[in-house]
Parts: structure tokens; C-alpha cells; sequence
């Protein structure tokens, strides 16, 4: 079996590990310590690594030998998760042969140069298929983020100057890209952590809505400590739970909530009630007809 090395550099990594021992243990090592787990590197390279932590924004300092951080900003913490996660040797992109079917030797440079598009604020034109008509149509985007899931890989750009609205684009319908290089200034770009606040799945409405579900009290048990959104809240009653949270409804919040079959109910909105009404009887035509 071939031996799956990393390409990150170790130095950055070392970074990484610093900044997670020290939030993990306020206090808790000093310059020598951090020499000593790290296989003996020297006092001038964690003091250099300190440094390149305070140029980035986190506030790493030390008191009575001892190392503190008092803050790390959220998009530098979210670029060390990324940057740790790929450092796994085992993670593999499930589409990764299908986008390699439909790119070919082109797959790996088109994502290099939609990375550059994206730090570069350059615009690039989509052929995309419409889920709709099928027809391939031609979209203007602005790229500003690569998300992926366990089965595919999502562009999340902004279109026609529209500043304030994202849309996100899968790669499985986008049939070529043309990289302009022309740069756009654009003022105003959404703040992705403040939207995923909000985001339940990949295609979600623009409207946040505030949901408010009861669960039975078996299955509040199960789903009390669960993490599913940032703006989640769950209460624990007598004999139910409910949960309360702002968010984009979607079709993957709907399949979710219909998951639980009757041991769910949608109080609010009437939109969200009225949406899983009509799946339902749907589902109920289906089975009717057999």
C-alpha cells in the first residue's frame, strides 16, 4: 500500500499545534516546555513562530514564562481548521472520479485557479446547467468560497453585481469555466460566517425564518446536545422539547424534520407547516396508488 505523505509544511503546522496546546492550557508552557514537545527545536524558533502568530492577529503572549493566547480571530481559526483537516491522509472526496470523468487532466487546474479567483476578487463565466430546462446557460460570477460536502464540491459566488445575495453552484452541473482575470472592486462582500449562521444544507432560501419544531420527549433526549445549526435553541419540557432557530429553510431541513415522522411538528412558520404538507401528501398519492 503507498505511503500517503503530506505536502503542508511543518512549520505550519507547528503553528497550528502551538496556538491548540496553548488555548487548550492557558498557562500551562512555557518556551521551554513547547521546545520539549516538539522534539527539541530551539527557543529562537518558538519565539519566531510567536511572532507569525501576532502578525496574523492572535494575541499570543507570555507572563511569568508562561504562554497565553487572549484571542484568535474566528477567519484565522477557520484557516487552521481547514488547513489541519487537509493534513488528513485519509480524507478522500468521494466525486472526486466523476469531476476527474467531466474535467480530465483539467480537473486539478481548475481548482487551482478558482482558489486564485476567489483571493484575487476576479470574475470568472460559468457554463452551468439549469436544473429546470437542463439548458446550459452562461453565468457572470464573482467566486468568493469552495465548499464541500461528502459528495460533492459547491462554488458560492455572487452574480450580476447582486453584492448582498450568495448563490451557490455545484460542480456536477457547471459544464466549463473561463477564468477572465479581470479584478472587480466590489464594496460590500457577505460575511460567510454571519450567513452560515443561518444555513441549513446547500440550497436554502434567502428569507431567514424563525423555526420553531416540538419533538417528542424520546427524541428531544437524543437531539438535546446535538450541534446542527449556530443559532439553535432547545428547551426541555415536561413530557416535549422544542427547538427555536433563525434559518434559510431548505429542502434538507424539510427531509430532516419529515425524518422523524411523527415524532416532529412544525408550530411556525405556516410557510414551513404548509411546505411539509405537500410533501406528505405526496408521499401519501404514491402509496394510494398501489
Amino acid at each position: 500500500m503507498r505511503s500517503k505523505k503530506s505536502l503542508i509544511n511543518k512549520d505550519t503546522l507547528r503553528l497550528i499545534e502551538i496556538t491548540a496546546l496553548i488555548l487548550e492550557s492557558q498557562g500551562e508552557y512555557s518556551e521551554l516546555d513547547l521546545c520539549k514537545y516538539f522534539n527539541g527545536i530551539s527557543s529562537q524558533t518558538i519565539r519566531r513562530d510567536a511572532n507569525i502568530l501576532r502578525s496574523i492577529g492572535v494575541q499570543i503572549h507570555s507572563s511569568k514564562g508562561k504562554y497565553y493566547i487572549y484571542k484568535i480571530p474566528d477567519d484565522v481559526l477557520n484557516n487552521f481548521v481547514n488547513v489541519y483537516l487537509s493534513y488528513n491522509k485519509y480524507e478522500t472526496i468521494k466525486a472526486i472520479k466523476l469531476l476527474k470523468k467531466k474535467f480530465g487532466d483539467k480537473t486539478l487546474s481548475i481548482i487551482v485557479k478558482l482558489v486564485k479567483s476567489i483571493n484575487n476578487r476576479e470574475i470568472i463565466i460559468l457554463e452551468y446547467k439549469k436544473t429546470e430546462s437542463k439548458e446550459i446557460i452562461l453565468k457572470n460570477i464573482l467566486p468568493i468560497s469552495l465548499i464541500r460536502t461528502a459528495r460533492n464540491i459547491y462554488l458560492l459566488g455572487i452574480e450580476n453585481d447582486e453584492n448582498n445575495i450568495i448563490k451557490i453552484f455545484s460542480f456536477d452541473k457547471i459544464h466549463g469555466i473561463e477564468f477572465t482575470n479581470r479584478k472587480i472592486r466590489v464594496a460590500d462582500i457577505p460575511d460567510l460566517t454571519e450567513y452560515f449562521k443561518t444555513v441549513w444544507g446547500i440550497y436554502v432560501s434567502e428569507k431567514i425564518s424563525k423555526v420553531v419544531i416540538e419533538f417528542s420527549k424520546d427524541v428531544g433526549e437524543n437531539i438535546k446536545d446535538n450541534i446542527y445549526i449556530e443559532t439553535q435553541k432547545i428547551y426541555a419540557y415536561k413530557d416535549k422539547y422544542i427547538m427555536e432557530m433563525n434559518v434559510r429553510i431548505s429542502n434538507e431541513l424539510i427531509s430532516w424534520i419529515m425524518g422523524w415522522g411523527g415524532e416532529a411538528k412544525v408550530l411556525e412558520p405556516q410557510e414551513l407547516i404548509d411546505l411539509i404538507k405537500i410533501k406528505a401528501e405526496k408521499i401519501l398519492e404514491n402509496y394510494r396508488l398501489n
